[in-house]
């Protein structure tokens, strides 16, 4: 072999060499690009599954809440329909009261008028 092409051969071998380098040092950086890449979406798959199940936790609070709203309605419309029918029998009875008291009175005065003919 001649000197020529032994300096063929070793400038080929450090043209491979250089190629290798380049090459290694790329598949080094994409290697960490891609783990760096990943971690940022593990962090994003578990802060959206942390949002995800905040939601679901508000959306179970709010639906309770407005259980418990209709709940409340209900009471209130049925309480109020007591307290008229209650209302109404308090007039009834306010009615009645006054018609007796009449009557009382009235016998009372026919008592007192009786008993007044008979004294003259």
């Amino acid at each position: 072999m001649t000197n020529e092409a032994m300096f063929l051969l070793v400038t080929q071998a450090e043209t491979y060499l250089e190629q290798f380098v380049s090459q290694t040092q790329l598949l080094a950086r994409t290697s960490e690009l891609l783990t760096s890449q990943l971690a940022a979406q593990q962090r994003h798959f578990e802060q959206a599954s942390s949002c995800n199940a905040e939601v679901t936790r508000i959306k179970a609070a709010s639906s309770e809440a407005l259980e418990q709203l209709v709940t409340c309605e209900n009471n209130i419309a049925q309480w109020q329909s007591e307290i008229e029918a209650l209302q109404e029998k308090i007039r009834q009875e306010g009615v009645k009261m006054e018609k007796l008291a009449a009557v009382a009175v009235e016998a009372q005065r026919a008592k007192v008028d009786e008993l007044a003919h008979e004294g003259i």
